[in-house]
């Protein structure tokens, strides 16, 4: 289910069983494949007030994806709400895809969503490398001129469970470092209270790639790789301003794997801005 460029829109007790996204929020075209979109490049109309309540999704890819790729211009996506929904075997469970576009991405409250067993799908054409949730802005491009991102910003999860074979990835790539005052210049105003974080295997797919994290789509002409080797830990903060985490655990269960970042229950960039109160950590 694609929803772009709407407003005032609500999902309630929806499943959905798919090789693709489940649901996927956007404002302009995000498909080369679709009939041209009908509003001149640049003034898309944004997509707000958007509620999923009470779902059950699976996907080969991302169950609940933002999507800005591809076409030069997207617009906001604003005050989305998903409550009371439960994510099983994705490859990835809810992601962030900002790659192109100067429209922001913010007010976004998950709460009381449980996130199960997000783990490597076999095929390269499946993305997402087992990522319970993934905020990621970064250019798709490395044209120095192309509209610079809009950003992610206020992103609220409360009593949330996330489980999978990567963690948790909050990353803002080539757009400059997070500032002291905590303003990432491409994510910022994260709040994690009580997310319970659990690292595991729950495929049969995650040896053939050990630890990684997939910030695809990028060109060849891009300063990040498309796949970037890593060892997993609960967290992943690159440049990221202005992170709270309150409450919650990370925990690596089950036999300890090669890939794994032995006793980081939590690691970052050096710019990265995060404050922890009360999480709990059980290392590998």
């Amino acid at each position: 289910m694609d929803l772009e460029s709407c407003r005032n829109v609500t999902i309630r007790n929806y499943t959905s069983f798919t090789g693709d996204d489940g649901i996927v929020l956007g404002s302009g075209n995000c498909n080369d494949m679709r009939v041209p979109w009908p509003e001149p490049a640049g003034a898309y109309t944004p997509t707000s007030h958007v509620t999923v309540d009470g779902a059950v999704l699976s996907s080969y890819s991302s169950a609940i994806k933002w999507e800005g790729v591809f076409q030069l211009s997207h617009g906001d996506v604003t005050d989305v709400v998903v409550r009371n929904t439960l994510i099983h075997d994705s490859a990835r469970g809810v992601g962030m895809q900002q790659r192109t576009g100067g429209g922001a991405w913010r007010d976004v409250l998950l709460e009381n969503v449980t996130v199960l067993r997000t783990k490597v799908i076999h095929g390269s054409n499946w993305w997402g490398a087992g990522e319970a949730l993934w905020l990621t802005t970064l250019p798709e491009t490395g044209n120095a001129s192309a509209t610079p991102l809009g950003g992610i910003h206020n992103v609220t999860l409360r009593n949330v469970v996330l489980e999978g074979e990567q963690g948790v990835v909050l990353a803002a790539r080539d757009q400059g470092n997070a500032t002291a005052r905590g303003a990432g210049p491409g994510l910022s105003g994260v709040r994690l209270l009580n997310v319970t974080v659990r690292v595991g295997v729950y495929g049969n797919a995650t040896a053939e790639r050990g630890g990684e994290h997939d910030f695809r789509p990028v060109d060849a002409g891009a300063r990040t790789p498309e796949i970037v080797p890593a060892n997993v830990t609960g967290y992943w903060l690159e440049h990221a301003g202005d992170v709270a985490i309150v409450g919650g655990s990370v925990a690596f269960v089950g036999p300890a794997q090669r890939w794994w970042a032995r006793g980081t229950c939590l690691g970052a960039t050096p710019d990265s801005v995060v404050a922890t109160t009360g999480m709990a950590c059980t290392p590998a």
